[in-house]
């Protein structure tokens, strides 16, 4: 168990995908691609009590064939595009009680020259 305040495993599977879907959902809203992206693999999923939680997810995300001009209810159904992948951070903040969330850090690693953005 980790000390008040620190950083300890997110364990809980329903939480991990909510905020997997989540911050999919913003990752997409906020590239400028033609093509929806996915979560490939979580190679981080943290949690942190302040006034509320403070997740932090680190992902894998790759490009998807599936098109932003048309409705994919289930990006999980896309098949991938053969283009390089990219890590992805969010850290998302979630209110006591859990009635609204935000993303307090989005950061990228462009794995071809391992520069990082954020936002």
């Amino acid at each position: 168990m980790s000390a008040v305040g620190g950083w300890s495993d997110l364990t809980d599977e329903s939480k991990k995908s909510e905020l997997l879907a989540y911050v999919t959902n913003d990752f997409n809203m906020r590239s400028n691609s033609l093509y929806h992206s996915k979560a490939i693999r979580v190679l981080e999923a943290r949690k942190q009590v302040v006034a509320g939680f403070k997740y932090r997810l680190k992902l894998e995300m790759a490009a998807t064939e599936c098109k932003k001009n048309v409705a994919h209810p289930n990006l999980e159904s896309c098949e991938l595009l053969n283009q390089p992948t990219q890590t992805v951070t969010f850290e998302v903040w979630e209110k006591p009680g859990g009635q609204s969330r935000e993303i307090t850090k989005f950061e990228v690693h462009l794995s071809s020259d391992n520069q990082t953005q954020s936002n």
